[in-house]
């Protein structure tokens, strides 16, 4: 049986929470997907979505990646240069992207985002354990330096850090 685009973009997004992704993040997927077409691949990993994001320009995480001061070629050099799995099925789906959705869920939920975007794929492929993280590595970046390069574009965290100092002014002070 030979997978159709639209079925393996489905399955692929089957893993997380289907419905909560926006139209960019679910763009992403099928740019990964195109990708992993190219280099011959029937094995999906975190890797082929690397080349997604960077090639959904309107994306956050095109943004991040881009200002990190990583190139598409970059990306793509590193993604078709690695060893790449070789199985008999028509299309396999790698258990790091479970791992990438659920960081990009968590993420979404900690900024209190009830949708799936580019950013929170970017969160969640430079999560500990996926290959992508690996490959940022190799780039000479670190998740943590990638998930704060999110979160200063989003500008979210600057409110949040906020909130604690505010609640303090609001409570009624002791006097004993």
């Amino acid at each position: 049986m030979n997978f159709t685009l639209d079925q393996r973009i489905h399955d692929i997004l089957a893993v997380g929470r289907p419905g909560r992704e926006t139209d960019r993040a679910i763009e992403t997927v099928a740019l990964g997907v195109r990708c992993a077409d190219e280099l011959g691949d029937r094995h999906f990993d975190s890797c082929h979505l690397l080349p997604g994001l960077y090639r959904e320009p309107d994306g956050i995480a095109h943004h991040v990646l881009d200002g990190l001061g990583i190139t598409l070629q970059q990306i793509d050099d590193a993604v078709s240069a690695r060893d790449h799995i070789s199985t008999d099925a028509d299309f396999t789906i790698d258990d790091d992207i479970r791992l990438v959705f659920s960081n990009a869920f968590a993420a979404a939920d900690e900024m209190w985002h009830s949708y799936i975007g580019t950013e929170h794929l970017m969160i969640g492929v430079v999560a500990d354990g996926t290959k992508s993280a690996r490959m940022l590595a190799e780039f000479g970046y670190t998740g943590s330096q990638v998930t704060k390069e999110v979160h200063d574009i989003l500008g979210c965290f600057g409110v949040f850090k906020w909130i604690p100092v505010v609640l303090r002014r609001l409570r009624p002070r002791r006097t004993m």
